[in-house]
């Protein structure tokens, strides 16, 4: 490297330890300009675009300096890391394949390549991937344990996925993913209170740790304990004030709080971000919904069928609001059969809350034998349905056998306001 390029990429290599990535990627930019056959220059002029989030620019110069050094088996690993942080799993692999033909004795290239086979479905060979890393590397088997044990969770091998886990922390008691991994395995199997245990010790030893205090507080809303859940919501927004899905879980779980007002202040600053965010949309539907502004809560359910036509709930939403709305000039029972049948065959007609949707649709338009058909349909599907404890089936039967009264007496259902 000449005398001029070396004065550049020391100033460059300066700027990054110091954070100042601009000066860095400018610096690097000038040092290439003299040796623009130096794949160094390249290299760490994508590791600067990287820390400025710039993942475009830094392949690219990843893919000069490898064509520039394709033996640098460390290139190839650095490059399959960024890929598969893109989600780019076929060509992140295929640079592990090509950085251990060079160099076969990395396992963290082996633990890419599993991440990679893991996402790609080939769970055999992500184990077995795993395996060798946790063989060849000790000092870190922790890392390969805990992903290992995620993997497990996705398999549903949850006592295999909570051995990894406990072995991680065997060696590392410390490791925030390690209880995160258990806590997935945990939370799968029903375990709630041994997950949220383990979500919490995660975030305790990483206080950034978004996904457990994510994860915890939807276990939390679950549980109904909303306020709880909402803290978890401040928590994250503190460390990402723009994060998206926490934006919608403080709102959601004001809503559930009944602080009406807030959360569609919330709801209307995130569609203000973001006029195309779908859930959103959902949930402020429910919000109205819930203070009984049917056209608004249509309005919005229509805005989610603009963005997902075939969006089951939505349709059953709609129907059920045009079939038993309290406002007369909102109600169309027409429409609500089409919206109705829509959703039963999106729904493979398996589902009791559909048609009992259908029924609603149907006696509003006056078909009451048409009404108690499938009354009594929804009926029978909801008492052989296993009872779950988000909602309980032998409720909504019971609120069923009341409409199938109401249809027999050749009487709509009309629903009531929550406000």
């Amino acid at each position: 490297m000449s005398t001029e390029a070396q004065a550049y990429f020391q100033r460059g290599f300066d700027a990054f330890q110091q954070g100042d990535f601009r000066e860095a990627v400018e610096c690097y930019t000038r040092a290439i300009a003299f040796q623009p056959r130096v794949a160094s220059g390249y290299r760490y002029r994508a590791k600067a675009y990287l820390a400025m989030r710039d993942r475009a620019k830094a392949i690219a110069d990843y893919d000069t300096a490898i064509r520039l050094l394709p033996t640098d088996a460390q290139l190839l690993a650095e490059r399959a890391g960024e890929l598969l942080k893109q989600k780019r799993f076929d060509d992140a692999a295929l640079d592990c394949n090509s950085a251990m033909e060079l160099d076969p004795g990395r396992a963290d290239v082996h633990a890419i390549r599993a991440h990679c086979h893991a996402e790609r479905g080939d769970s055999t060979t992500a184990f077995s991937d795993y395996a060798t890393a946790i063989r060849m590397d000790p000092p870190n088997a922790e890392q390969y344990l805990a992903r290992r044990s995620k993997l497990h969770t996705e398999c549903g091998n949850f006592a295999a996925a909570i051995e990894d886990a406990d072995l991680a922390l065997i060696a590392n008691p410390d490791f925030a993913l390690a209880f995160e991994a258990r806590a997935a395995a945990r939370q799968a199997m029903g375990d709630r209170a041994g997950a949220m245990a383990d979500f919490a010790e995660a975030s305790a030893r990483d206080p950034h740790d978004v996904a457990a205090i994510l994860q915890r507080a939807m276990i939390q809303v679950q549980m109904r304990d909303y306020a709880e859940a909402r803290d978890g919501a401040e928590r994250i927004l503190a460390l990402s004030p723009k994060m998206p899905i926490a934006l919608e879980l403080r709102a959601m779980c004001d809503i559930e709080l009944r602080d009406w007002d807030r959360a569609l202040v919330e709801l209307n600053d995130i569609l203000a971000a973001d006029p195309n965010r779908q859930s959103a949309y959902a949930l402020r539907a429910g919000l109205h919904y819930r203070k009984g502004d049917d056209a608004l809560a249509v309005a919005d359910q229509l805005q989610v069928l603009k963005r997902d036509p075939e969006s089951v709930p939505c349709y059953n939403q709609i129907a059920w609001i045009w079939a038993t709305s309290p406002d007369a000039t909102i109600r169309n029972g027409t429409q609500a059969i089409e919206f109705a049948t829509r959703c039963c065959e999106l729904g493979h007609w398996k589902e009791h809350g559909h048609m009992d949707t259908l029924a609603a649709a149907y006696a509003e338009t006056g078909d009451f034998p048409k009404a108690i058909h499938w009354i009594e349909k929804a009926i029978a599907l909801a008492e052989a349905t296993p009872a779950t404890d988000m909602p309980p089936t032998t409720g909504l039967a019971d609120d069923y056998r009341t409409r199938l009264v109401q249809y027999r007496a050749s009487t709509p259902h009309r629903r009531v306001s929550s406000t």
